[in-house]
């Protein structure tokens, strides 16, 4: 370890002793750096100490196979898997293979991370990942998912990858350990140690050229003292070996007897083949395994079980990329004959053919369907995008490439889908793969966040596939209706939408048409459109997935939050169990929205930093920025300056003119907090620029202006934000008005619209927004003398804004009623002294689940529950679990209420 001192006493510091609680390393050097000497001798440290191992590499051959990293890692564990919760086990089950259905990305980090967990609790575990930068993303995925909640466990991972770019774990902010090329100092001495006393003009010539790479110095070295007799002045101008690392093993390689060299290659093409499946495909070209020994004795290959190993991870490029392509077809045609993994089988036979071949192509594809059917999106990307690569004819290549594209984006590989739209629109004109392109395009640039997009340009490429394709036609409409919505598109190009729409003659109860026109003009098609889509919320469990997301859009423009609610929720469960990352993002972003409208500030800030961190993960800033204004906007309610500036400081720009708007409304609810009520009025004078955010916005507006002495500058924006709202016929917008006209009215009339206000919300909906109609009405009450009445008015509004934690109303509230003459404390023991996670334990283990049924909802360990439920009696007054049913504010409000 000449030289690794600081990066050894590093590893050997994970373990602090005995672990007890886990920690993660990515460690960072190009090939030959020493990482995996490191890695060998941070698992000899472990077993000292008593911790057991589990190890796994990436291979870049199997990097289109979902899990194939994943089962080399935890394979030793999988008979545990009986132990596991229901779902969990069967997305495991289903992600090797083992049963059919969706192998749900979630649950399966989940599974893993519970089998590691209960691994560790008997005994300390070392995790051990190398060539990070070869795994399939599934694996990349579930390890990164595992890494970030190693905290509460004994357990350490040590990762090792290439620099970045190439590094996948680098989205999951883990730890790096970062490798250089040895100083010179060092190098000689690694040199002297290997090969003492060489002559000083060779030493020279070896450290010249392996420029302080480990690898490359000890190889060279090996390769020089095999010449006898070593003569400096005969030594060519560059040594028998170059100094680049993945050249090192050329000169052993080569001096092999040709049948060893054969089955090398044949093992380097298939890096998940057994000594079976070697075997057999030895036999198809004429060849035993008796050869093996040679490279055995030579020590560049082991066997361990039923695998043969290369001991370094550069043997097997070197050994692929060095052999002919004749003898690398011929090594993958061998393969395709003998695997019965269809998968394998299948990217044998496509890295067999070197020019266009339709059956192939059609066989990747078919392949890839059934990956996306199993929830792994990145593996049909590359099945997708390699079947495109073969096709011999021009559109069925366009039509492949672009449905790659939209793999990668349910992926969460945006650049990639825009890299392989590009490839989609590079042949002749094709009004399929156009819109198939359209559509991921569209997509993408909603989830990225471009504030500018021609959805003009939409529209064109869905008249033209419609007399080909009116189902895809209809679909790019959708999208364009989606655009329409989030940017506040002028009347003209919503009516360019609306009118496409109409002219499909759908039915009015297809959710194409219904989601097409409310989101494209919700105020002028409201009427037409509700009946059935309040039909089709109804029978949502037995809908498809798609429908669900057409019907949560269409409630949340007809501002039906509650509905739209229910519709979010299903499509989360949908999108974990199709592995769908972006559009789980999506899904939970939006759900946080709804949350948010219903007054639920707790469970909305969960679920916007549930999405906010998927998004930022998958580099969906346009998600990303929806969910941060979500949560800006609730801690904005509470009060929190602190979380809200960093929101407002990191949300990126531009973003699409929904997410504008919401940030201009958490401002102005900071500032009427804070009493700057001509700041606060200014923040909602600007969300307006939303027409949706200006009806939400406008008691907020009206409240702020009149404090402000600024009254008739809203008088007009009232009138029209009415007209906007009317046609909706929404209890909550209407809600809204009354309260903006009592603050506007004076005597009776401003009673009789405060009273109409709360009557509006007698359905209990929205409790966050008739108790800020109760708070103004009190104090308008204690102006006009009449304390009794107000205390009753302020007290319950009071009472609500503890339970929801919004501290700067309920402090405003227990000001007026000292003034009122009432002392009220704040609420002891209320839910809103929990986070977002403890809130969502505590309900859920208030109906009697148990810990592992509550994680296996809440992709938890059973451990991490359970530590949570500790710190959650406290924070209640409560000492056991039984009494948590009887804790105001437990019962969750659903959808239904």
């Amino acid at each position: 370890m000449i030289g690794r001192s600081g990066a050894v006493s590093r590893l050997r510091a994970l373990f602090d002793g005995r672990p007890v609680a886990g920690a993660a390393l990515v460690v960072h050097g190009d090939a030959g750096l020493g990482k995996s000497t490191l890695v060998d001798d941070t698992v000899a440290f472990a077993a000292g100490l008593g911790v057991r191992t589990l190890a796994g590499s990436g291979a870049e051959a199997e990097s289109p196979i979902p899990f194939a990293a994943l089962h080399q890692l935890i394979h030793p564990l999988l008979d545990r898997a009986d132990a596991l919760p229901v779902r969990q086990r069967s997305a495991l089950r289903a992600a090797f293979g083992a049963a059919d259905g969706p192998a749900d990305r979630m649950l399966v980090a989940l599974a893993v991370f519970s089998l590691l967990t209960d691994l560790a609790r008997d005994r300390p575990l070392l995790l051990v990942t190398e060539d990070v930068q070869w795994m399939d993303q599934p694996s990349v995925e579930v390890i990164g998912f595992v890494a970030r909640r190693l905290t509460a466990a004994p357990i350490v991972l040590v990762a090792t990858c290439r620099p970045a770019p190439s590094d996948p774990l680098g989205a999951y902010g883990l730890p790096r350990l970062v490798l250089a090329p040895m100083p010179a100092a060092e190098a000689a001495a690694l040199l002297e140690s290997v090969s003492p006393g060489l002559d000083a003009e060779i030493r020279h010539r070896v450290l010249d050229e392996a420029e302080g790479n480990p690898l490359a110095i000890v190889e060279l070295a090996r390769a020089l003292t095999r010449q006898v007799p070593l003569d400096p002045g005969t030594l060519p101008p560059r040594l028998p070996l170059t100094g680049r690392p993945g050249s090192v093993f050329a000169g052993r390689v080569a001096a092999l007897p040709a049948d060893t060299r054969r089955l090398l290659l044949l093992a380097a093409a298939d890096p998940g083949q057994s000594l079976a499946d070697l075997a057999r495909a030895a036999a198809r070209t004429g060849l035993d395994l008796d050869p093996l020994d040679a490279a055995e004795r030579d020590d560049l290959v082991t066997v361990a079980g039923a695998r043969l190993l290369f001991r370094h991870p550069l043997l097997r490029p070197t050994i692929y990329h060095g052999a002919t392509l004749a003898a690398r077809l011929a090594a993958h045609r061998a393969f395709a004959e003998v695997v019965d993994d269809p998968v394998r089988a299948v990217w044998h036979l496509a890295a067999a053919t070197v020019g266009p071949d339709e059956a192939v192509a059609a066989e990747l594809e078919r392949t890839a369907r059934g990956e996306l059917a199993r929830g792994g999106p990145a593996a049909a990307m590359a099945g997708l995008r390699r079947a495109a690569q073969l096709s011999p004819a021009a559109t069925a290549r366009a039509r492949r490439f672009a449905e790659a594209a939209d793999a990668a984006r349910h992926a969460g590989r945006n650049d990639r889908a825009m890299a392989l739209i590009r490839q989609a629109r590079e042949g002749p004109a094709d009004p399929v793969a156009a819109a198939l392109t359209m559509i991921t395009e569209a997509t993408v640039s909603l989830t990225i966040g471009h504030r500018e997009y021609d959805i003009a340009a939409q529209v064109a490429v869905a008249r033209a596939v419609l007399p080909v394709d009116p189902g895809l036609g209809a679909e790019v409409l959708v999208m364009a209706a989606m655009h329409c919505h989030s940017r506040a598109a002028p009347a003209a190009v919503r009516d360019l939408v609306t009118a496409a729409v109409l002219d499909l003659h759908l039915d009015p109860a297809d959710p194409r048409r219904v989601m097409g026109l409310a989101a494209a003009d919700p105020a002028r098609y409201v009427r037409q459109v509700r009946p059935a889509m309040l039909a089709a919320i109804r029978e949502l469990p037995r809908l498809p997935y798609p429908v669900h997301v057409a019907l949560a859009l269409a409630t949340d423009a007809l501002h039906l939050h509650v509905e739209a609610q229910r519709a979010w929720m299903a499509t989360v469960d949908a999108t974990q169990h199709r592995g769908a990352v972006a559009e789980l993002s999506v899904a939970l972003s939006s759900l946080a929205s709804s949350r948010l409208h219903t007054g639920q500030l707790t469970e909305a800030l969960t679920e916007a930093d549930a999405g906010r961190r998927l998004s930022e993960e998958l580099d969906l800033g346009g998600v990303a920025a929806y969910a941060a204004a979500t949560a800006a906007i609730v801690h904005a309610w509470r009060g929190d300056t602190a979380a809200l500036d960093e929101v407002l400081a990191v949300v990126v720009r531009p973003a699409t003119a929904n997410v504008v708007a919401d940030l201009d409304r958490a401002r102005g609810l900071a500032a009427l907090a804070g009493g700057r009520f001509a700041a606060a009025a200014d923040a909602f004078v600007a969300a307006r620029a939303h027409p949706a955010a200006a009806a939400w916005g406008i008691a907020d507006l009206v409240e702020a202006a009149c404090r402000a002495g600024q009254a008739d500058r809203v008088r007009p924006l009232l009138e029209q934000t009415a007209g906007y709202a009317e046609p909706f016929d929404s209890a909550q917008l209407r809600l809204l008005l009354e309260r903006a006209r009592a603050l506007l009215a004076d005597g009776p009339a401003a009673e009789r619209h405060f009273r109409a206000s709360i009557a509006e919300g007698v359905t209990g909906k929205w409790p966050l927004e008739v108790a800020r109609t109760r708070l103004v009405y009190g104090e308008w009450l204690r102006r006009q003398r009449r304390s009794v009445a107000a205390r009753d008015e302020l007290a319950a509004a009071a009472q609500v804004f503890d339970t929801v934690g919004a501290t700067p109303w309920a402090d405003r509230a227990r000001r007026a009623l000292r003034s009122a003459g009432v002392s009220v404390p704040q609420t002891a023991g209320s839910m809103s002294a929990l986070s977002g996670s403890e809130l969502q334990i505590a309900r859920l283990a208030a109906t009697g689940l148990s810990n592992r049924e509550i994680g296996d909802r809440l992709q938890l360990s059973h451990r991490t529950v359970g530590a949570h439920l500790y710190r959650i009696f406290p924070k209640l007054g409560i000492t056991a679990r039984a009494e948590l049913r009887q804790v105001p504010g437990i019962d969750a409000p659903t959808p239904d209420d």
